[in-house]
């Protein structure tokens, strides 16, 4: 059994929000619960959220794992091409709440932004929601001068993608970036939200969702246990929870479950943050106060810069 399926036979039923299943995955046929997706019935079926988020299959075949990952074995790279995530996206069952991720694997060169957006909008399947994944064109990191006389082609997209890393080499750089890309997007009449990839965290997504981000997703809720406002490590939080000589397989279960419940609160927090009625950072816990120093001084780099 596969990791990933492992931890949605413990997740399952208690998503209330959103799923993000790889095609890659689909492909191999390593999360059957998951494969109902392509139509194939299965012992125990997945229990799917409203938004079901089928990723390109891309970071399967990386060579490094994504920032702040704490790995169980080197990253192997594994033979999966663009024409397999065409066969997985051909074979989608229709339903609501399905969005498609555009193809980011090695074997395609990102190109200039202008031909990624077309290539990740002009498939044949027009009738499934697109989350267009932005590259640099270059490799490295974005800069965004480039996509703006492209940016009009992403009016189509329901939701424009964005990876950590490429955001820039600093937490600064990257939050800057992003307040970047959604001026860009504006101005374009743009109005797909930003989903950054790479980040499902208690102390730095909060950031991102102010900097501009909408949709978040990453590894740490399934690493990592959240407490205090912090990811820590899981023998950390069974000493904290005073579970030290309970079973591996439940404290994997409570921990899950437990980050689920912390991501639903956060949720809530940033929806009354993005209100307005009260757009404290204050509302995100015990280190709200630097949080809030970290906004200050972005957005005075922000200014500075003219953007």
């Amino acid at each position: 059994m596969s990791e990933a399926e492992e931890i949605l036979q413990l997740v399952n039923g208690q998503l209330r929000t959103a799923l993000l299943v790889s095609a890659f995955d689909l492909h191999r046929q390593t999360i059957p619960m998951a494969c109902s997706l392509l139509g194939h019935p299965s012992q125990e079926e997945a229990l799917f959220p409203p938004l079901v988020v089928v990723d390109s299959g891309g970071y399967e075949t990386q060579s490094q794992w994504e920032s702040g990952f704490v790995p169980l074995a080197e990253p192997v790279p594994r033979k999966y091409e663009y024409d397999d995530y065409l066969a997985v996206t051909r074979r989608l069952q229709p339903r609501s709440g399905l969005l498609v991720v555009s193809y980011d694997g090695p074997d395609v060169p990102a190109g200039p932004y202008e031909q990624q957006i077309r290539r990740a909008l002009d498939l044949d399947t027009s009738d499934i929601a697109r989350d267009v994944l932005l590259k640099p064109p270059a490799g490295g990191t974005h800069a965004w001068k480039d996509l703006a006389p492209a940016a009009a082609g992403l009016r189509s997209a329901t939701v424009v993608g964005v990876t950590v890393p490429e955001l820039g080499l600093t937490l600064a750089d990257r939050l800057m970036t992003l307040a970047q890309l959604r001026t860009v997007l504006d101005e374009a009449g743009v109005m797909a939200p930003i989903h950054v990839f790479g980040s499902l965290d208690p102390l730095l997504t909060p950031l991102y969702f102010a900097f501009g981000g909408e949709l978040f997703d990453g590894l740490s809720w399934s690493r990592y246990a959240f407490r205090g406002g912090l990811s820590i490590h899981v023998d950390q939080a069974a000493l904290l929870d005073d579970q030290l000589d309970q079973d591996p397989g439940y404290l994997r279960g409570y921990r899950l479950l437990g980050n689920l419940q912390y991501l639903e609160s956060l949720q809530e927090r940033m929806r009354e943050y993005a209100t307005g009625h009260n757009s404290e950072f204050a509302l995100f816990g015990e280190h709200s106060t630097r949080m809030r120093a970290v906004y200050e001084q972005v957005q005075e780099r922000i200014s500075r810069s003219g953007h």
